[in-house]
């Protein structure tokens, strides 16, 4: 055998070994190690999956004393998408885009809505003029009390939590129909009310119009606990509210609960309006049933004292700027704002929530687009 044949061989013999060292002892990724990298990024997927209301929802649990500003430091989408799932971690074959995207994070494994917090309905009903009682105004003019009401396009539920809102004194019960939609796509019940605002013009109009706003309101309140079953209502869970003049209304309709503090907090003036138009309930309608309510929705509103706060009271949500010109945040004229209003319901142990527009005006629901998601995660929170 010659020299450069027993090279050959030898070299034969030696790829045949490497080869064989190859194919038994080197280390390979397992089936199941594939299948744990895809459960992990599936989970990862799945724990990315918030929505917008949600994170919302997470910005008013954050903040109990001013507009939380959006961080996405804790759940940015670098973080998961990025970092975590990189495209070098897996390949096409091991992850199809299939698997992923159809199996494992399709619409069917989406979890459902959450009722009260989350919109549950695509549409929203609304049954415009619904008469809810009747009086007579300052001059003297019979009022026919009226009311849009809001409901889920085909909601069939029962015991819904009710929020019924009065408007400014410049508006109409159509100041809050962008609400009303939202509030009922979420499965409440909406109603937007109608009351009697000031129609003379002397110096006591204002006054005046502040106990016919407190009497219609509870009016109204009174109509849906009447017919609780027809608007399946919760009738422990009947929240009342307003911009600018309505949520003055809505403040002490909350929290003056006796005549004679009227006579304490107002004057001996108001105290005998008062007596001479059935008293704080007045006499709008729906006698028999309560009036009272479990919280308040303040949209840049104002109470004369807040020593009218006592403990066990209702709960407050607050929206107001802190530049309002018109109903100040803190101290005005004859209102003491929502400023002054949350410290002294922290105090009473009164749950509670003021979002502070910073710099914002009186028309601060223009400022806030995030405040109607604020307002529905405090209610839900205390449903």
């Amino acid at each position: 055998m010659t020299t450069g044949r027993v090279v050959r061989l030898a070299l034969c013999f030696f790829s045949i070994f490497v080869v064989f060292q190859v194919a038994c002892g080197a280390p390979e990724v397992s089936d199941e190690d594939d299948a744990a990298a895809e459960t992990d990024s599936v989970v990862l997927d799945d724990d990315a999956s918030v929505s917008d209301d949600d994170a919302a929802d997470d910005d008013v649990a954050a903040d109990d004393d001013t507009v939380a500003t959006d961080d996405d430091d804790d759940f940015a989408d670098d973080d998961v998408l990025d970092d975590d799932i990189s495209d070098d971690d897996f390949s096409d074959d091991d992850v199809a885009d299939d698997d992923v995207v159809d199996d494992d994070l399709g619409d069917d494994d989406a979890p459902d809505p959450i009722r009260y917090k989350e919109f549950v309905f695509d549409r929203a009903d609304v049954e415009r003029d619904v008469v809810y009682g009747s009086n007579i105004s300052q001059a003297g003019r019979n009022y026919v009390l009226k009311m849009d009401v809001y409901e889920g396009e085909g909601d069939t539920a029962a015991n819904r939590p009710l929020i019924i809102m009065a408007h400014g004194s410049g508006g109409t019960t159509r100041e809050f129909s962008s609400d009303g939609d939202f509030f009922a796509r979420s499965g409440y019940v909406f109603a937007s009310i109608d009351y009697r605002l000031a129609d003379t013009n002397n110096q006591y109009s204002d006054l005046f119009e502040l106990f016919d706003g407190i009497a219609d309101i509870r009016a109204a309140v009174r109509f849906f606990r009447k017919h609780q079953n027809d608007y399946r209502i919760d009738p422990d869970n009947i929240f009342i509210g307003g911009f600018s003049a309505g949520a003055v209304s809505a403040l002490h309709s909350a929290y003056m609960t006796k005549d004679r503090e009227v006579l304490k907090y107002i004057s001996r003036f108001a105290f005998k309006y008062v007596e001479e138009h059935g008293g704080l309930d007045g006499d709008s309608g729906n006698p028999g049933y309560s009036s009272e309510v479990k919280g308040v929705i303040n949209v840049a509103g104002g109470i004369v004292s807040t020593d009218l706060l006592d403990r066990g009271e209702p709960m407050i949500i607050s929206v107001h700027g802190t530049d309002d010109k018109v109903i100040p945040f803190y101290e005005g004229i004859s209102t003491e704002g929502s400023g002054l209003i949350h410290p002294v319901a922290d105090a009473l142990g009164i749950p509670n929530k003021l979002i502070a527009i910073q710099n914002g005006g009186h028309e601060t629901l223009d400022a806030c687009a995030l405040c109607p998601t604020r307002i529905r995660s405090f209610l839900y929170d205390h449903l």
